[in-house]
């Protein structure tokens, strides 16, 4: 299986509970573990990757459990889409 597929498989895994913080830190661990293997077509992919990693990162730290829900998902779908445009090095 490509990394590319590996890491999409992971998240799809975490993206089951969007309440749970548990599945936000370990979403954000794969991705910044991984971000060196994955070559973005472009910069806007790139960018758009980026802007919703910080939004994971900052759903982390949101008190009010429907906000989190609701960022973590939304910046989950956007990295996913990014991802599939995206082509890794292995």
């Amino acid at each position: 299986m490509r990394l590319k597929d590996q890491i999409l498989a992971k998240l799809k895994e975490c993206q089951k509970d969007y309440y749970s913080r548990k599945n936000a830190v370990e979403a954000y661990q794969i991705l910044t573990n991984n971000v060196p293997d994955i070559d973005f077509n472009s910069e806007k992919t790139l960018q758009t990757f980026e802007r919703n990693l910080e939004e994971l990162k900052h759903a982390m730290t949101l008190v009010d459990k429907d906000l989190f829900a609701k960022t973590f998902a939304s910046a989950c779908l956007n990295i996913s889409l990014a991802i599939r445009l995206s082509s890794t090095k292995y």
